[in-house]
C-alpha cells in the first residue's frame, strides 16, 4: 500500500455550461464529502432458499450527496449570484462538477448534481461560511 496521502489540496470544480466546457476551481474550499460509488440491494431471499441463508442482487447505484463548506466571499464569480455557487442555488436544473481527490492516483469524478441546501452561517465569532449539499443526478465518470 502506498503512504497515506492528506486531503489538503482536494478541489471541486465547477462547470461554464459552454461546449466545450470550462471548468473552474471553487475558491476558499474547506471541506467536501460525500462521494458514495455503493449499489443499492434488496434481498431476494425466500423459504426454500439454500442453506437458510439470506440472499441479495444490486439494483441501482447508490444515491450521492456531496456536501461542502466554503469561506463565503460572494464578490468571488465562482461564489456570486450570477456565475457562482448561490447562482447554482437558485437555479432549478443540474450543474456539472468535477471533485479532484488527492490520492496519489489524483481520481477525478466527473458528475452533473442539483443544489439540495445553501446556508449560511454568520457566528459572532466565527467567519462567513457556507454549507451546500448536492445531489449528484445520473452516473458519475471516473478517470
Amino acid at each position: 500500500m502506498a503512504d497515506p496521502k492528506s486531503a489538503f489540496g482536494a478541489q471541486l470544480q465547477l462547470g461554464d455550461g459552454a461546449s466545450p466546457e470550462n471548468f473552474t476551481t471553487i475558491a476558499a474550499l474547506r471541506s467536501i464529502n460525500g462521494l458514495n460509488l455503493g449499489n443499492d440491494v434488496e434481498e431476494t431471499t425466500t423459504h426454500d432458499s439454500a442453506d437458510r441463508a439470506r440472499t441479495y442482487v444490486t439494483t441501482l447505484r447508490k444515491s450521492s450527496t456531496i456536501s461542502l463548506g466554503v469561506l463565503l466571499d460572494s464578490a468571488d464569480p465562482t461564489h456570486d449570484p450570477t456565475t457562482g455557487l448561490i447562482a447554482k442555488a437558485k437555479a432549478t436544473g443540474a450543474n456539472n462538477y468535477k471533485m479532484i481527490l488527492t490520492d496519489t492516483g489524483a481520481l477525478v469524478a466527473d458528475f452533473a448534481g442539483i443544489v439540495e441546501n445553501f446556508e449560511v452561517g454568520n457566528e459572532v465569532d466565527g467567519l462567513v461560511e457556507a454549507d451546500m449539499s448536492i445531489q449528484i443526478t445520473g452516473a458519475i465518470a471516473l478517470s
